[in-house]
């Protein structure tokens, strides 16, 4: 999970267990989610992945970064030969892409009109890919009176 408690964003964890959590990135962290095996995590360093997406070989390897461009959110599926994620330029020009861990290379798989939300999910036989899009980003307000 994010917090601040130690003055910024970093990434912890706690056993399901109980117990304390331990802080597991030193240069900051926000969105993370576990590889297959559960030897690594993938994590965002910001809110919106400005800065590329990140690995860390559990407990005490190396930070490094994998994906240098930009990551929409929690836009991120790690698999065990591949990363699903979404990146966009702009509010609305994003695409659907693939780094490959075995050729260190990103496809582009489609475009998607924005702007998109949090979330990103892979079917696990992979034939199914489930995004969250923005239809319209304007908001009303709704009152409702005598409700019981």
């Amino acid at each position: 999970f994010g917090s601040i408690r130690s003055g910024r964003f970093e990434i912890w964890r706690v056993s399901p267990h109980g117990g304390e959590p331990t802080q597991v990135t030193r240069n900051g962290g926000h969105s993370a989610f576990s590889s297959p095996d559960g030897k690594a995590i993938f994590y965002t360093r910001s809110t919106y992945g400005e800065d590329g997406l990140w690995t860390k070989s559990l407990p005490d390897g190396e930070e490094s970064q994998i994906i240098s461009e930009s990551i929409a959110g929690r836009g991120f599926v790690p698999l065990a030969d591949r990363i699903y994620y979404l990146h966009c330029e702009g509010a609305t020009n994003c695409s659907l892409r693939s780094y490959e861990f075995k050729e260190r290379r990103t496809r582009t798989l489609t475009t998607v009109e924005g702007p998109l939300y949090l979330g990103l999910t892979v079917s696990p036989d992979r034939k199914d890919i489930l995004l969250t899009k923005v239809p319209n980003d304007e908001q009303d307000i709704l009152v409702i009176e005598n409700f019981h």
